[in-house]
């Protein structure tokens, strides 16, 4: 299923029904920002990385 999640709230406290679902998803690979410049920042630097490029608005292989 999924390995990694990233995580955008307007809060800056981890919510811990989100964590504790995250476990029982058995993600282990998440990440929290607050701000959806931070979190469309970590997407675009992890296409790049995997050599994604996008396609409206969706990253393909």
């Amino acid at each position: 299923m999924f390995k990694k999640a990233l995580i955008v709230e307007d809060h800056e406290v981890r919510n811990l029904g989100v964590v504790n679902t995250l476990s029982e998803l058995q993600i282990q690979n998440y990440d929290f920002v607050s701000y959806c410049d931070d979190a469309l920042q970590k997407i675009k630097t992890a296409a790049d990385q995997a050599h994604l490029r996008p396609v409206n608005h969706r990253f393909i292989i």
